[in-house]
């Protein structure tokens, strides 16, 4: 994160009233297509009465992360992509064009991401 983490939060201390809309503002000026928030402050204080330890809740996220095997926008069109029944040549064409345009140096704004993907042939992915 380099330069945002300042606004990071750490346990017991959650940043203060201004870290989180600073934060937001941060990704929309670089061009964040949504920003994701959640409250999870009763989360650990439950969890502990719970007899639950931050590592262990961290290990239960870890387990159900590997499961569920998440992806990015991004990895969802270039797994479209490959799997296209098209000559290698046009998949090779179609993934050098994705990638170009949707660079982690580029923060493609989702809106502009579908597009992209959608005249590539990549439509209804997610």
């Amino acid at each position: 994160m380099g330069h945002l983490d300042k606004y990071r939060c750490h346990p017991g201390r959650f940043g203060g009233a201004t870290a989180t809309p600073k934060l937001c503002k941060l990704f929309v000026e670089r061009g964040a297509s949504g920003v994701h928030i959640e409250d999870q402050s009763s989360i650990l204080p439950e969890a502990r009465a719970n007899g639950k330890s931050g590592l262990e809740l961290q290990s239960i996220e870890d387990d159900w992360t590997s499961k569920a095997q998440p992806k990015t926008f991004s990895d969802c069109v270039l797994d479209a992509i490959k799997n296209m029944n098209v000559p290698e040549a046009e998949k090779r064409r179609k993934l050098d064009e994705w990638m170009a345009h949707s660079s982690f140096d580029k923060c493609l704004p989702n809106k502009k991401g579908r597009e992209i993907a959608e005249r590539l042939g990549v439509e209804n992915l997610i």
